[in-house]
């Protein structure tokens, strides 16, 4: 039987991964999966999970946002004060903090993963490029 740290890695890893490149649909269901998983263990988001996502993701990854949300529904307000080593680690996590962590009650009423309707989804439209964004001149081709 595979332990259930290894998978839920594994569909961090993937998460990652397809954020990465842009592959909604294999995004979208590995984040799926990896939520799932998460309610079930009922356990805070894990440190090394932080801090994997801190390291390989873009400023704007909505894996990030799932960490924000995450550490602000922690059962205990003083939770939090465990993530500290990867504020030291991180400056962008510690600004995501901060950020977070200052907007108040406002911020504990947003909807989450835990219980409700919150979702971490990519948008599974096509992307184009409008010829206006980059205009050619062919003549130079």
């Amino acid at each position: 039987m595979v332990d259930e740290n290894v998978l839920q890695d594994a569909l961090l890893h993937l998460c990652i991964f397809a954020e990465t490149v842009c592959w909604p649909k294999l995004f979208n269901t590995a984040i799926d999966a990896y939520m799932i998983s998460e309610q079930h263990m009922h356990r805070n988001i894990l440190l090394e999970h932080v801090d994997l996502i801190y390291s390989r993701t873009h400023p704007d990854s909505t894996l990030r946002e799932f960490v924000m949300d995450s550490i602000r529904n922690l059962s205990s307000p003083d939770s939090y004060k465990a993530y500290m080593e990867i504020a030291q680690q991180h400056e962008d996590f510690l600004a995501n903090l901060l950020k977070n962590f200052s907007v108040g009650a406002e911020a504990k009423n947003k909807k989450s993963m835990f219980g409700n309707t919150k979702s971490y989804f990519m948008s599974e439209e096509p992307f184009t490029l409008s010829k206006k964004a980059f205009p050619r001149n062919d003549d130079e081709l």
